[in-house]
């Protein structure tokens, strides 16, 4: 069956008490609007933070792609809502485990916390760390990610995952502060180790609970912290770079990812055009250029029936991310961007597009 790529699917969003947590009996949570999110979407999402976390590694195009088969595997292709096929559980026997469903659920927080919390970058927690305190060892056990806004504040954010078909309030409970737990120790682990100011100024855990049936819940919990400092250009560089791999321009991303901003060789044979929307420019890169993305690479076409995915960015992102032209931009308005889709096109609210053709 093909996969009806651009429909928007729903999830019920609940914000959790954190003072119910201390309570055993009960469980508090405040309904929020229902996020909607496509197929291709939530496809981005999962790969992007894939990319982020294996960052370093070589074989980051295969856990990319790993992760995208997988989804492209359980998602259910008829529901309006976004669910899980019941076969998932036999296809995968360790579906329900957190190193499977986690990665979808890592996508699906990112995408909630960029387009409706105003997050807009992602860095890996222990990248971060290890570029804010270089040369202390970070604990074993570590939160996923760090997330900034448009104005440099930035959050630690844990992903949990799971699969709903057994679980209740205290298996989410339990989910939630352990989560917390996490973010609680890495807050004070950059606390006790940044010869700077510690640059985070809250932390939050969010989970996905995975459903095949009924609807897919999403939880998270904002306990709330006092506002510290502002992050490195870098954090925004390594953010890009994950864009630049997804979508096959690896020697830019290198660059992005070295902490280095692209100079006129780098983008001397990059090719785009100029299309407007709304009251933005957008660059929107040749096929040429792009044809290696790791949507292609996923075999995309044979499932979704689509000949081509393009794929830009804003000019004011385009000319932050190049040396020579970044220093007329304001980084705040930069980031006036509302995501938005129709049915051909994705905008991310990092400047982001993908256009389905």
């Amino acid at each position: 069956m093909i996969i009806d790529l651009m429909q928007k699917r729903k999830i019920k969003v609940s914000e959790i008490c954190e003072y119910c947590l201390t309570v055993d009996d009960r469980l508090s949570v405040f309904k929020k609007d229902d996020f909607y999110v496509s197929i291709l979407e939530l496809a981005i999402g999962v790969l992007r933070t894939s990319i982020t976390k294996n960052l370093k590694n070589d074989k980051k195009v295969l856990f990319g792609i790993n992760a995208l088969t997988l989804l492209l595997g359980v998602v259910n292709e008829t529901s309006r809502n976004l669910l899980l096929t019941k076969e998932a559980k036999d296809y995968f026997p360790d579906f329900s485990k957190s190193s499977r469903v986690g990665e979808i659920a890592q996508g699906l927080n990112y995408l909630y916390f960029q387009s409706q919390l105003g997050y807009i970058e992602l860095n890996d927690f222990k990248d971060f760390a290890a570029e804010l305190c270089p040369g202390i060892s970070l604990d074993k056990s570590t939160p996923d990610f760090v997330m900034s806004t448009y104005t440099n504040e930035a959050i630690i954010l844990e992903s949990k995952g799971s699969w709903a078909y057994k679980q209740g309030k205290n298996n989410l409970k339990a989910a939630i502060k352990n989560g917390m737990r996490q973010t609680h120790k890495g807050f004070n682990w950059i606390d006790k180790n940044s010869a700077s100011t510690n640059p985070i100024v809250n932390t939050f855990t969010s989970c996905a609970w995975l459903r095949d049936e009924g609807i897919t819940d999403l939880y998270y919990m904002d306990p709330g912290y006092p506002s510290q400092g502002l992050l490195s250009y870098r954090f925004t560089l390594r953010h890009f770079s994950t864009w630049f791999y997804l979508i096959g321009l690896s020697e830019l991303a290198q660059v992005l990812q070295k902490g280095s901003f692209l100079e006129e060789d780098d983008v001397r044979g990059v090719k785009f055009e100029e299309k407007i929307i709304g009251n933005t420019k957008y660059l929107v890169f040749s096929t040429k250029n792009t044809k290696n993305n790791y949507l292609a690479k996923c075999i995309l076409k044979n499932i979704i029936g689509k000949e081509d995915l393009q794929f830009g960015i804003t000019e004011y992102i385009w000319n932050y991310l190049n040396e020579n032209k970044r220093r007329n931009i304001n980084r705040k308005v930069a980031y006036q961007i509302k995501g938005y889709s129709d049915d051909n096109t994705i905008i991310f609210p990092d400047g982001t597009l993908v256009v389905v053709n």
